[in-house]
């Protein structure tokens, strides 16, 4: 066949390099590399005789003109090989049948086409490289043809495997080390598997909610707790009446954060006139219990709104959503409801306030728009509870601000922690901020048995006092807890009371 290039014509340098894939006239053995080959069978059609297969590559002449003329005799063994160009145009070798006679430069193959053979000139230094017509394509060059298919052949089987192996080896992606780690695993031990979305990281601060986002409804629920874990809680056997819904406008003013409590213009105040109706009986004391931490578990709030007795006052986190919705459903089932202001504490970061907590760092325009962003979460609450606070509460001037700003806006002041490093009951004294504090946390280990021990606790308190305050979370064994204990408050002369019941009768400590 004929390349689709042409070899150009090049000098190599002087040097002379061994003879080699020349074949010996005498060897016997070469007819083996033949077999199988058309070329073969078209030479034992001839006769088999050399005189006829060199007469038929010499010039293609018919089978008539092979007959009429006489095979001439072989010369003498030369002295030495003639060059190869001799060789192609004599005829090729007696061991190459098919060799066609021609010009040194070409050579017509068995099929006809033209194969293009770079000259190398007449130059002694020309190496001699053997026997070209061995190493060309054709009848007369069959053993080098099937050495090269073999070759082409173990090439193409190399490529396939290559490619074979890389196209798995990207394909499979980590299934190989994935088997081969199961493989490890003892079968007997159960394996579980979960598939837990990934959590999308409020900006600003640890706790749910964006520091950008304004205006009520913004932030985030979290579950914390199942519905099944209060369904053997029983609710209790009367309701509370219903508070007023609270839509008086009069006791609402806008805000770029949103609406937010302020005292009417008539005097009226949002903690008197969204506080629950109360009559303690001669003599009675009173005890305030508050449920904070409401709005970021669905299941936890509706268990606090729905099975605890409408005197249990309802605080809700400002990280929660949703709370305008929350707010209504609390005064619905006759609660006070409260919303919860985080302070920054001396703990932190192990204690986080949160992003929109108010904190010493900040100036005072800071703390009051992020006070005003909290104060707009809902509407129809009493008053704040505080959380955390230690450090925030230990600085009059940052304190000063943040109470001025809850007394002028007619709300109340519950804090979360009644220390005696607060600076609070002083400055509220001052400039007669309605407060209460809270004298135990009941569930800070969350256990019945503790819970009872901390109810023994306040008990004491408000045996002492005439009143007393405690605080807990929605745990299901706080609310059970707390259940119970109100049912038996009427036969020791205590009265559950809200909030707003306590405001000013606890003593100053």
């Amino acid at each position: 066949m004929k390349l689709p290039f042409k070899i150009p014509s090049f000098k190599i340098p002087s040097f002379k390099l061994p003879k080699f894939g020349k074949k010996k006239a005498d060897d016997d053995e070469d007819d083996d590399d033949f077999e199988g080959f058309e070329g073969l069978d078209d030479m034992d059609d001839a006769g088999g005789s050399d005189d006829a297969a060199a007469s038929e590559g010499a010039g293609g002449a018919g089978e008539s003109e092979a007959a009429e003329a006489p095979a001439e005799a072989p010369d003498e063994t030369p002295a030495e090989d003639p060059p190869a160009e001799e060789l192609a145009a004599d005829g090729g070798d007696e061991d190459a049948p098919g060799g066609d006679a021609g010009d040194s430069s070409e050579e017509t193959v068995g099929d006809g086409d033209e194969l293009e053979v770079p000259d190398f000139g007449d130059d002694d230094d020309t190496p001699d490289f053997g026997d070209d017509d061995d190493d060309e394509d054709g009848e007369g060059g069959g053993g080098s043809k099937k050495k090269r298919l073999m070759m082409i052949g173990g090439g193409v089987f190399v490529v396939l495997l290559l490619g074979g192996g890389g196209a798995w080896y990207f394909m499979s992606g980590d299934d190989g080390e994935e088997k081969s780690m199961r493989a490890d695993i003892d079968p007997d031990v159960p394996r579980v598997e979960m598939a837990i979305a990934p959590k999308k990281r409020a900006s600003g601060g640890l706790n749910a909610i964006a520091a950008g986002a304004k205006g009520p409804g913004a932030g985030a629920q979290i579950a914390a707790v199942s519905e099944g874990a209060f369904a053997s809680i029983a609710p209790p056997v009367s309701a509370d009446a219903a508070l007023a819904v609270a839509s008086d406008e009069t006791l609402v003013e806008q805000t770029p954060q949103g609406p937010i409590p302020k005292i009417a213009d008539d005097g009226r105040k949002p903690w008197q006139v969204y506080g629950k109706p109360f009559q303690a009986a001669d003599g009675e004391r009173r005890l305030g219990l508050i449920v904070a931490g409401l709005g970021l578990s669905r299941a936890a709030t509706e268990a606090a709104i729905s099975l605890l007795p409408g005197s249990v006052t309802l605080a809700f986190d400002p990280y929660a959503d949703g709370l305008i919705d929350w707010a209504a459903k609390a005064r619905q089932a006759g609660h006070e409801v409260l919303m919860m202001v985080p302070l920054e504490s001396s703990a932190f970061p192990h204690e986080d306030p949160g992003p929109m907590a108010l904190t010493t760092t900040n100036d005072a325009d800071e703390n009051r728009f992020r006070l005003e962003f909290i104060l707009s979460r809902m509407s129809g609450y009493v008053g704040v509870l505080t959380t955390m606070g230690s450090q925030f509460a230990q600085s009059d001037e940052h304190l000063r601000t943040f109470l001025e700003e809850i007394n002028n806006r007619g709300l109340l002041l519950v804090e979360g922690k009644n220390e005696a490093s607060t600076l609070a009951t002083t400055v509220a004294a001052e400039i007669g901020l309605p407060r209460a504090a809270v004298d135990v946390v009941l569930d800070e280990t969350p256990s019945k048995a503790s819970i009872d021990r901390s109810f023994g606790d306040v008990e004491e308190i408000v045996t002492e006092s005439a009143v007393g305050v405690g605080v807990a979370e929605p745990y299901p064994a706080s609310i059970e807890r707390i259940l119970a204990w109100a049912t038996a408050l009427k036969d020791k002369k205590i009265a559950l009371a809200p909030i707003t019941a306590i405001v000013g009768r606890q003593p100053v400590k």
